[in-house]
């Protein structure tokens, strides 16, 4: 699978230690699964959720279902207390 965008960060729940965060978005591709050749993308949230896919019925498709997945992730993550900084001993959320 090819990563074509990363983001490093550190992040921290509730009180807990910061730790680093990877979000990435992998480049579309078939979806094994189905029968009529529509796509999937994948993204990554390392350590905060579980990877997921995006799916369309074209390439396209999927990648801008995968980026408003990404955003729904990060909105959940932020409301179950989750906060994001540029590195490890910046101050401001």
């Amino acid at each position: 699978m090819n990563r074509i965008a990363t983001w490093e960060l550190w992040g921290q729940l509730n009180r807990s230690e910061r730790r680093k965060v990877v979000i990435a978005i992998y480049a579309p591709e078939p979806d094994p699964e189905s029968p009529h050749g529509d796509y999937r993308t994948l993204v990554e949230m390392q350590g905060v959720t579980k990877s997921k896919y995006g799916y369309g019925v074209n390439s396209m498709q999927s990648l801008v279902i995968a980026m408003q997945l990404l955003r729904i992730q990060l909105e959940s993550a932020l409301h179950d207390g989750w906060q994001y900084y540029f590195d490890a001993d910046d101050t401001d959320p």
